[in-house]
């Protein structure tokens, strides 16, 4: 998410699986950590509920990032795994399927937690792809990696 801050650029040109496996280390690695700290602290008697309030927040803090984080959606590492999958010359499905997407996952988030911030979030990320898919994005994530 460039406007978020979170944007890397590799310095050599990667392959397709290559850019796959690299897009789903980072969620995957998140996944494994809060469930590593849930099954470790599970039986512990912790000496303070404030410990065990920040590990339980930790637990699923970083397993709904993760997962939210693959969600076939440009640019999140779910978007970059697609397109990794498609290639190149499929980028149009790309866009058309992480637009349909981060509208359909907007309503739902929208609906179950009725927040205007995941509203304007999934909106930006849909804005976004309907500005590449017609040729009128100011900022090409390809031309990035």
């Amino acid at each position: 998410l460039y406007a978020f801050g979170g944007l890397a650029i590799p310095s050599v040109r990667r392959s397709r699986t290559e850019d796959i496996i690299v897009s789903a280390a980072g969620p995957m690695g998140q996944i494994a950590v809060g469930l590593l700290v849930y099954y470790a602290t599970r039986s512990l008697d912790l000496p303070s509920w404030h410990i065990a309030l920040f590990l339980k927040s930790f637990f699923w803090i970083s397993v709904f990032w993760g997962i939210f984080n693959l969600v076939p959606i440009v640019p999140l590492d779910g978007g970059h795994i697609l397109d990794g999958f498609l290639g190149p010359f499929r980028r149009r499905i790309t866009l058309t399927v992480s637009l349909a997407c981060a509208i359909l996952v907007g309503i739902w988030f929208f609906q179950t937690t009725h927040s205007i911030f995941n509203l304007m979030l999934f909106g930006m990320l849909a804005y976004n792809n309907w500005q590449e898919l017609s040729g009128r994005g100011q900022f090409n994530w390809m031309n990035m990696r």
